[in-house]
């Protein structure tokens, strides 16, 4: 039931832009705009199952060593600190999207399509987008207590890959536009690329214990080895992560580098 009520939201999210510019009249350009702001969105409340998740179960993988630069009267020396998994995905992934607004409008401005996005079609698909969000995200509080660090570490990379194809997708846009005059093409690529990717991220990853029979035979037994010990330290990592924490953070080699510069 559960797999049933992801389904349907994710149709009806995707299928939200989809109506409006087939069925309402809404403008490429509202539409494109309206992905823009679902991503923001769908950063949002990520961070938000991020926070909720590690005040309820405290996982040890929440907390990370992060490189911090200190500089005091000309003199510099790098710590090490506990940063936050939430607070490193959510700047990541809006430093991304402010980067994308910002090339986003000067596409739109130099299309001469801004003047198409309408405010009073976007407002009506941001309801009905925010709604779709919200559902899915009330669905995930119901068993977030018992998720493992994995599943929200697994949802914040698809997140991410999101951000990224939200700029393929503007770039073919701008070729579809300016160059070839197809401006559907990017409503088109978005709907597609987008589906498949919101599709497969619900779907189990393919994650065998031992190396496939077709890979050894090309490969030979060195690489069956080489898969057994690469599981062993995956194993062990994920084992760490859902450690419980008190006050020893996961090492900085184990966690993505992190670097902030404070001018002291």
């Amino acid at each position: 039931m559960n797999w049933l009520a992801r389904l349907s939201l994710l149709l009806g999210l995707n299928a939200v832009p989809v109506v409006g510019v087939a069925g309402a009249g809404w403008t490429n350009a509202t539409a494109l705009v309206l992905y823009w702001c679902e991503t923001v969105i769908l950063v949002l409340l990520v961070a938000l199952r991020i926070r909720l998740h590690r005040r309820w179960t405290n996982k040890r993988c929440h907390y990370c060593e992060t490189l911090v630069k200190i500089t005091r009267n000309g003199l510099s020396r790098t710590e090490r600190s506990t940063g936050y998994f939430g607070t490193s995905f959510i700047a990541v992934a809006l430093t991304f999207a402010t980067a994308q607004a910002v090339f986003l409008s000067f596409v739109l401005y130099k299309t001469h399509l801004l003047d198409n996005v309408s405010f009073t079609q976007l407002i009506q698909g941001l309801a009905a987008t925010a709604m779709f969000l919200c559902v899915e995200f009330l669905i995930d509080l119901r068993g977030l207590r018992e998720r493992p660090f994995a599943w929200i570490r697994d949802m914040s990379n698809a997140v991410l890959w999101r951000v990224f194809l939200v700029q393929i997708v503007i770039i073919c846009g701008v070729v579809g536009i300016a160059w070839l005059g197809l401006p559907r093409i990017t409503l088109i690529t978005f709907v597609a690329l987008k589906l498949y990717t919101d599709a497969t991220s619900q779907l189990p990853q393919y994650d065998p214990a031992e190396a496939p029979a077709w890979v050894v035979c090309v490969f030979g037994n060195g690489f069956a080895r080489y898969w057994r010990a690469a599981k062993r330290v995956e194993k062990a990592r994920a084992a760490a992560e859902e450690e419980i924490f008190y006050g020893r953070p996961m090492p900085l080699e184990k966690t993505p580098n992190q670097r902030t510069d404070i001018l002291a």
